[in-house]
């Protein structure tokens, strides 16, 4: 063999190994190979460290391979876990929610009860109490502004038959007039009030997004929602649902931007009315 001819069948060799060189090129070097020991024992070196080196890269490639997927169902497994808890999470909110109202709405018709409710915030002072027996009650409202310290107070009752409607400013300013059943001071019946949002949006959002624990405010056993929201009252802070009747105990949220927080408190009493004690009020 010439030598320049075993120089040119070494350079291909790595080439030829790696399947690189052309059909005729294989041909010729195969043929060489065959007839020149030299170049054949540097073909077989090259081949078993190529070879090697093939097994080095798949030992590797298993190897990252094995750690991937065992960072991907490690992945996959966290996700499936948070999803799960998402969706029990929502489960249990939907369960809570819809069981409250559900409570709530057997009071909707009551007809014995007192209700006082309070709302405070930076500015005002106010509390409603109303009595409330079969088909008559006794309303009364004070409130007081906290810079100015003026008061004003309204009284209200109704026989069955018409409602006589009773108020005193500050400066003393006092009248009574006769009102349409409906008018004068807010009604506080024995309602869920927040639960009552019929916009399908909003439910799903408080399904979804409420946080819900259970607390003892006041001696009561309540649910506390926070970031609870009302498509006509906006997000509320806190509210507070007795666990035993679904009525509205506590209601807190800002006003006005942030500028004042607003604060409700609710207290209902069932089948404490008499019906002496309903007419001694309204006589």
């Amino acid at each position: 063999m010439k030598k320049y001819e075993c120089e040119i069948i070494q350079d291909l060799l790595p080439n030829y190994i790696e399947n690189l060189t052309s059909k005729n090129t294989n041909e010729y070097i195969s043929k060489h190979l065959l007839e020149c020991k030299q170049c054949s024992n540097i073909y077989n070196k090259l081949n078993d460290m190529s070879n090697n080196n093939d097994d080095l890269k798949n030992k590797k490639f298993v190897k990252y391979s094995k750690k991937f997927k065992f960072r991907f169902n490690l992945l996959k497994c966290i996700v499936i876990f948070i999803l799960l808890i998402f969706i029990v999470n929502i489960i249990r909110n939907i369960i809570i929610i819809e069981s409250l109202l559900s409570k709530s709405e057997k009071y909707k018709d009551a007809t014995n009860y007192y209700s006082r409710y309070q709302q405070y915030n930076e500015n005002t002072y106010c509390v409603i109490e109303t009595y409330h027996y079969d088909n008559k009650y006794y309303r009364t409202m004070r409130s007081i502004l906290k810079v100015s310290g003026e008061s004003f107070f309204a009284e209200q009752k109704y026989d069955g038959e018409k409602v006589i409607f009773y108020s005193k400013n500050a400066d003393g300013d006092e009248g009574t007039q006769e009102l349409d059943n409906g008018g004068g001071i807010m009604p506080v019946e024995p309602r869920s009030y927040i639960f009552e949002d019929k916009d399908i949006i909003t439910k799903i959002r408080n399904y979804i997004l409420c946080d819900i624990e259970s607390v003892n405010y006041n001696g009561i056993e309540c649910y506390r929602f926070t970031n609870h929201y009302h498509s006509a009252l906006g997000v509320d802070d806190e509210v507070y649902i007795n666990k035993e009747n679904g009525l509205l105990v506590r209601r807190t949220s800002e006003r006005l931007e942030g500028e004042y927080r607003d604060v409700q408190d609710v207290l209902f009493e069932f089948d404490t009315i008499t019906e002496e004690k309903i007419n001694e009020l309204i006589k």
